[in-house]
């Protein structure tokens, strides 16, 4: 085979890969979802729950577990709190009171940024929960 026959069939290749892989992007109609710390609106309405517990707990088992150990006193680590609307609403367990109609993201701040965001106090990161405000 020619060096030009080679470029050729390379190009075309290449151009046929490109249509098919954005032609199936277009076809499937489906969002970009929100990443490994973040939950969409879209991820919510694709699964069966009541409210954010049920959701993380299927989504994003991760974010339920304590970070640490901090310290010898607290050798199990610490738990990330949970904000809703940028306001500390509590620990974990207010989480089964938010129901999932309620919520229009969830998002995972990680210890370090968190503690930027909402000062001292969030070694084990932050649950954030934002409002669902639906279009007037």
């Amino acid at each position: 085979m020619r060096l030009t026959q080679v470029a050729v069939l390379g190009a075309v290749s290449g151009a046929l890969v490109f249509t098919l892989a954005c032609g199936a992007a277009v076809q499937t109609g489906t969002a970009p979802r929100g990443g490994p710390d973040v939950l969409t609106r879209a991820d919510l309405e694709g699964i069966n729950a009541n409210n954010a517990f049920d959701a993380i707990e299927r989504l994003r088992p991760q974010w339920l577990q304590p970070r640490g150990p901090s310290s010898v006193t607290q050798p199990e680590g610490d738990w990330p709190l949970i904000y809703m609307d940028n306001v500390r609403a509590g620990d974990v367990n207010i989480l089964p009171t938010i129901p999932i109609d309620d919520i229009g993201q969830i998002r995972f701040v990680n210890p370090s940024d968190a503690t930027t965001r909402w000062g001292t106090g969030v070694t084990g990161g932050v649950i954030q929960i934002i409002s669902f405000k639906p279009p007037k």
